[in-house]
């Protein structure tokens, strides 16, 4: 089966996009799979509290993404005296 050029372009766009999604979205999860097994090895040990799940893993892991977002600003930032 003959393909024209424009459309076999267009499916490689379409398939770098997807799987740059799947990368995206896979290192998500599986950082917050790590979240979830350093919380339950080192936090709820230490301080006995209970252990996590991976659903709950997953907010963890948004809000120390948002955390390290807000603490690294450049000087410009800091200067202004914004968040």
């Amino acid at each position: 089966m003959k393909v024209s050029k424009k459309t076999r372009e267009a499916l490689e766009v379409v398939l770098h996009i997807t799987f740059y999604i799947a990368i995206v979205v896979g290192t998500f999860c599986l950082s917050s799979y790590i979240t979830m097994l350093l919380w339950n090895w080192i936090i709820a040990s230490l301080f006995n509290i209970r252990e996590i799940t991976f659903a709950e893993s997953l907010g963890v892991t948004l809000i120390l993404m948002m955390l390290g977002q807000v603490a690294y600003r450049g000087p410009q930032q800091r200067d202004r005296g914004t968040l």
